[in-house]
């Protein structure tokens, strides 16, 4: 499910997007937050069918100020899966700075 979604969202902001000019620097944002969506969509399919080290690649890809919380959390939990136990720690913090009242990072 959650695949097909993104696959609907690519084909329609590649249809819908205005012709693309070299970027020069990194701190230009993302097209718009759709291209954001994307990615995490794509980073919930690969959850799903269980490649947690793709879902954290595709997760580091997307800049950390374009990160929600939701982003985070998928993140801390899919680094303390994985082994990254300082990892996971960062980005526990780092949801707990978003939102101090969420309490599986504050569990976590």
């Amino acid at each position: 499910n959650y695949y097909w979604q993104a696959q609907q969202l690519c084909r329609l902001t590649s249809k819908v997007a205005a012709p693309r000019t070299p970027r020069s620097s990194k701190d230009t944002p993302p097209s718009s937050t759709t291209e954001t969506e994307v990615k995490f969509k794509t980073v919930k399919c690969h959850i799903e069918l269980k490649e947690n080290r793709a879902a954290l690649a595709e997760l580091e890809s997307i800049p950390q100020r374009y990160r929600n919380l939701e982003m985070n959390m998928c993140m801390a939990r899919l680094y303390h899966k994985t082994g990254y136990e300082n990892a996971a720690i960062s980005a526990y913090k780092e949801c707990l700075r978003l939102c101090p009242y969420a309490v599986e990072a504050i569990v976590a």
